[in-house]
């Protein structure tokens, strides 16, 4: 009796833990890409700090674009340094809003001092598009691109641009946009 106990116990914590890490994307595949990505406008504000806490700047963007009027269905991080060789508490982002045309065209409001409106032109990177944890994505995505890199004897050109876009209350895809030469 008591095997049987811990016996569904063990099951019934091996599923959850299953459907739990399934959930968050680490099953998913990563399939990777060439190809021509933009103009991009951004909207954004400077990070400093570990990358993985700018949520909070996030959500400041996209609450300045709604109050303004201003879709913000994309937000963006754009990591300027590499976090294995800048210290955590050093590490750069620009981080915001990848905007679509105003209504009516007309001009961006004025940015809160500090923040930047910016177009990327057209250019090629390594894409991928993943579907999961924006927590999960990186560490599925970096190594597989670090290798698909080191295979081509080519380096990334510059910063990398992860691109979020929410899909539903339970699906969120993240892009990645590796710069190439």
């Amino acid at each position: 009796m008591l095997k049987w106990l811990l016996g569904t116990i063990l099951g019934v914590f091996l599923g959850i833990l299953f459907y739990f890490i399934s959930y968050l994307g680490v099953f998913k595949p990563v399939d990777i890409l060439e190809k021509q990505v933009g103009p991009l406008q951004l909207i954004y504000k400077n990070h400093v700090g570990p990358y993985h806490k700018i949520v909070a700047a996030l959500n400041e963007v996209e609450k300045w674009a709604k109050d303004n009027h201003i879709s913000c269905e994309r937000t963006f991080g754009e990591f300027l340094d590499n976090p294995n060789t800048v210290e955590e508490g050093r590490l750069r982002a620009n981080v915001g809003c990848v905007i679509e045309a105003h209504p009516s065209d007309e001009p961006i409001p004025q940015l809160p001092e500090g923040w930047t409106s910016r177009a990327v032109p057209i250019k090629k990177y390594v894409t991928v598009e993943y579907e999961g944890s924006p927590g999960i994505g990186p560490l599925r995505v970096y190594p597989k691109v670090t290798d698909y890199f080191d295979a081509k004897h080519a380096t990334i050109a510059g910063p990398v641009i992860e691109i979020y876009k929410i899909i539903s209350d339970k699906a969120m895809v993240t892009t990645y946009l590796f710069p190439l030469e």
